[in-house]
């Protein structure tokens, strides 16, 4: 349950910034999901942990 909602998260972001990104990259997007999907989480969890060392908190 928590992977579709997740998938369907990082779909939706895809989607709302789709304007980013040129015709040959969102193909490669749809061609290259899991591995998107996996790129996308370790940008995630890379800011957050910037964030939450940031000197500004």
């Amino acid at each position: 349950m928590k992977r579709a909602y997740l998938e369907d998260f990082i779909e939706e972001r895809i989607e709302e910034n789709s304007h980013l990104f040129t015709l040959e990259e969102l193909a490669f997007i749809s061609k290259n999901r899991k591995c998107i999907d996996k790129v996308y989480l370790l940008g995630a969890i890379n800011s957050r942990d910037c964030f939450k060392n940031s000197q500004f908190l």
